[in-house]
């Protein structure tokens, strides 16, 4: 899905960020923070999480939650950072409705408590396992 919506391809996105396409990507208001971030939470190599808005093909820009996770080689050194992203658009109005609006809920805003939203990453191994 981000990959549809930034309008980019993973090969692309695997690339070392350039300032280029960092501009391009991000909102103005978040570039010097998440370049930050990102150069602290890589430098400490532990997982580390980043939010931030990015710019769809559309011209449109919407937040996403960035995490970053390592993956070591046998010598427990990183091999490689495993990062996924998730749309956190919804969320960030609500908050953003939460901060300028008296907190009474009106009957549109109350949560949907019997919806369940879960987000799975599997290992290629569980799912020809059979686990899930």
């Amino acid at each position: 899905m981000m990959l549809d919506y930034l309008g980019r391809t993973l090969k692309e996105m695997q690339n070392p960020a350039t300032d280029d396409r960092v501009k391009r990507d991000l909102h103005p208001d978040d570039v010097e923070r998440v370049q930050s971030e990102r150069k602290v939470g890589l430098s400490l190599g532990v997982p580390f999480e980043i939010e931030k808005r990015s710019l769809g093909e559309d011209g449109q820009f919407r937040w996403f939650l960035f995490r970053y996770k390592t993956l070591l080689d046998e010598t427990g050194q990183i091999a490689k950072w495993f990062v996924t992203a998730t749309d956190i658009e919804d969320r960030k109005q609500a908050e953003e409705r939460c901060e300028t609006k008296p907190f009474a809920l009106r009957e549109e805003d109350r949560p949907d408590f019997n919806v369940r939203r879960d987000c799975w990453i599997i290992s290629p191994a569980a799912t020809s396992a059979g686990a899930g």
